[in-house]
């Protein structure tokens, strides 16, 4: 059976690669389309919360993860690798850095 903590390397293996593209559309609040799906990578008051919705917008299934500076549970999900590789994708990081690096050495 598939579970989506399960999937979290994998999400996270595509969103470095960029095969998978993160939109910010709140401030902190990241998702990406794989249609008819999305999935949202948030901070809540429990941690970082990974959902996925269904073409109706309705949540499917979220994984948790803890706080930062608390001690992951054996079995927990840490999604604070996704949420900043997600954040600097959906920021468009890499691409303002270089073309400030350009501007840089043209002055």
């Amino acid at each position: 059976m598939a579970d989506l903590a399960a999937m979290v390397p994998d999400i996270l293996a595509k969103t470095e690669l960029g095969n998978l593209q993160w939109e910010e559309p709140d401030f902190n609040e990241l998702e990406a389309i794989l249609p008819p799906y999305k999935l949202q990578l948030k901070p809540s008051r429990e941690g970082l919360t990974l959902t996925l919705f269904n073409a109706d917008g309705r949540p499917i299934q979220s994984v948790v993860s803890q706080p930062l500076g608390f001690a992951m549970k054996p079995d927990g999900v840490n999604l604070t690798g996704l949420f900043e590789a997600a954040k600097r994708r959906a920021r468009r990081v890499d691409e303002a850095l270089a073309e400030v690096e350009q501007m840089l050495k043209a002055l």
